[in-house]
């Protein structure tokens, strides 16, 4: 056998046995003739000491290891000499002087430190291999897998049955575009990644399972994003005759024992509730961070007679008057706020106004327009101090809020909120959230309402050949938009599935089939052909119309 013992697994109660371990150097220190050696394994360090007195032999082959040789030592368990004990290693009390020393494997020579953090994303993929053995991603291998395990005990415990559903399936419609997998079988037909188990699961309900989970591997061809990849893992939970409560039960239970799991952190239960209207109009995001406080005040009954032009407009037209207040931010320099500026004007803003109160003075150009009861009333909401900054929107209630969200998490990071909440890392740092009663659908300039109050939306299919046609004359759920090219014809787009005539569906699959093929089929077109260079293609796809209209034609797949 290599070992005996793993190089965490020693204590002061084993001085005196004959070990056998085997692991990687970490490092090596030649002190006068005495070799000392952290032998490294999955689990954690054991110093090794070759003494020259002891071995000579393999005291001189010791010599000639370096860092990441792989190594088996036999050798007695021994106490450290006093003063040189590491209370910071659980194997801190003891060393192991060895009699037999074997070298496994030498190491090349090293592409980088593995002690270092390093910043290189190629060198690091080219040595993936050796970047897994730095303590920080072997700690990450380590936490998700008491993730999945926590996550698939406390489900099982609830009833929950683990499902595994395909990877190779049939190309359906959803949110966005496919992984495609040639068929050497059926040459010319494809398998498709799924990009959530959906249709499975649903299946699986309609078959009676009742409680249903698994930890999915999902695939979308799409852009990089903060939140998403190409490829990822989810925890995939569905279950029949259930309330929403009772989903948030299961939910809660299962992060609690995720964050005891992996963290030892309990968590408070049950979460916050914040209705999506309540978290945008406090917090400017319907993801609020609420590690820190600085929330949304509104001021509009305040300013609803004011004498500042800008307010006064804002309200008048049916907007909101809204600030913040960054406690302790009066130094923000002239660089800061033009950034702050800019970040409001990205998001729709005009501008962003402030007040600074330093030597008990408010320090802005705006203030010589407010009266005193509206300055009272910005001292008693805002609690205005000495070093305070106050930061205004004015604007359209979901410009004002989505620009003074935005400038909070920006101040917040100047300003390093985020890490004087983190501090501790108890179980009370940790700010669970539910934001319950979502939109179907958000209000925006391109929606309107005609003579029935029917909502109307122009679909956007080319902006160079569609444009916007007002004089809407069709169903219920559709609209007439005019073509560039030909302005007389209108075609009837019905918005599935709200499409509620059939006719108007009919009308519109008769046009988009008469016209050329759509971009959405083009770049179909252009993505297979660019994956599946010298196939023939015989891949019947989805039409543009069909989709529009309601009808799932999906592609034929093998």
């Amino acid at each position: 056998m290599y070992r005996m013992h793993n190089c965490n697994s020693l204590r002061k109660t084993d001085i005196g046995k004959q070990v056998t371990l085997a692991g990687w150097v970490r490092v090596s220190r030649d002190h006068g003739g005495v070799i000392f050696i952290d032998l490294r394994d999955r689990e954690g360090l054991t110093q090794v000491v070759f003494r020259p007195e002891e071995n000579a032999e393999v005291a001189k082959e010791a010599r000639s290891l370096g860092s990441e040789d792989v190594i088996e030592i036999s050798g007695r368990v021994a106490a450290r000499v006093p003063g040189t004990e590491n209370p910071k290693l659980a194997t801190g009390d003891i060393e192991v002087i060895p009699n037999r020393l074997q070298i496994l494997n030498r190491a090349d020579a090293l592409p980088f430190p593995i002690d270092v953090e390093i910043h290189n994303e190629d060198l690091r993929m080219t040595y993936r291999y050796y970047d897994l053995r730095r303590p920080r991603l072997a700690c990450n291998l380590r936490v998700r897998h008491r993730v999945a395990k926590a996550t698939r005990d406390y489900l099982d415990s609830q009833g929950y049955i683990e499902v595994e559903t395909p990877i190779l399936s049939k190309s359906t419609p959803e949110g966005a575009r496919d992984f495609l997998v040639p068929s050497r079988l059926a040459p010319g037909k494809f398998y498709a990644l799924p990009q959530a188990p959906q249709q499975y699961k649903q299946l699986l309900m309609v078959a009676g399972v009742e409680k249903y989970f698994q930890i999915a591997r999902c695939f979308r061809d799409e852009d990089l994003r903060a939140d998403r990849q190409p490829e990822f893992t989810q925890i995939d939970i569905e279950a029949s005759f259930v309330t929403p409560d009772d989903i948030f039960g299961v939910t809660e239970g299962m992060l609690r024992a995720i964050f005891k799991a992996a963290r030892d952190i309990d968590i408070k239960a049950p979460f916050d509730r914040l209705t999506y209207r309540e978290a945008i109009n406090r917090y400017g995001s319907d993801k609020p961070d609420r590690r820190f406080g600085v929330q949304l005040v509104d001021l509009s009954n305040d300013f609803r007679s004011s004498g500042f032009k800008v307010f006064r407009g804002a309200l008048d037209s049916g907007g909101v008057v809204k600030a913040i207040n960054a406690k302790g931010f009066a130094g923000i320099t002239t660089g800061q706020i033009e950034e702050l500026t800019e970040t409001a004007k990205l998001f729709g803003a005009k501008g962003l106004a402030f007040i600074k109160i330093e030597n008990r003075e408010w320090k802005s150009p705006i203030v010589k327009f407010f009266s005193d009861a509206e300055k009272a009333a910005l001292q008693s909401k805002l609690k205005i101090e000495e070093g305070d900054l106050i930061l205004f929107g004015a604007d359209k209630w979901e410009t004002a809020c989505e620009v003074l969200g935005r400038t909070r998490l920006r101040v917040a990071e100047i300003q390093d909120l985020h890490g004087k909440a983190a501090k501790g890392q108890s179980g009370s740092d940790w700010d669970f959230l539910w934001v319950t009663d979502f939109p179907l659908i958000i209000r925006c300039e391109q929606v309107w309402r005609n003579s029935r109050g029917s909502l109307r939306r122009c679909f956007k299919w080319r902006r160079d050949r569609w444009r916007q046609h007002p004089n809407s004359r069709a169903g219920i759920a559709g609209e007439n938009v005019r073509s560039a090219r030909h302005p007389a014809r209108r075609s009837t787009i019905a918005l599935w599935p709200f499409a509620p005539r059939i006719t108007a569906r009919r009308a519109a699959a008769r046009r988009h089939r008469a016209r050329s093929r759509s971009p959405c089929y083009a770049h179909l077109r252009r993505r297979h052909d660019s994956r599946c260079d010298g196939v023939p293609e015989k891949q019947s796809w989805p039409r543009f119309d069909d989709a529009i209209t309601g009808r799932r034609r999906s592609a034929t797949i093998a």
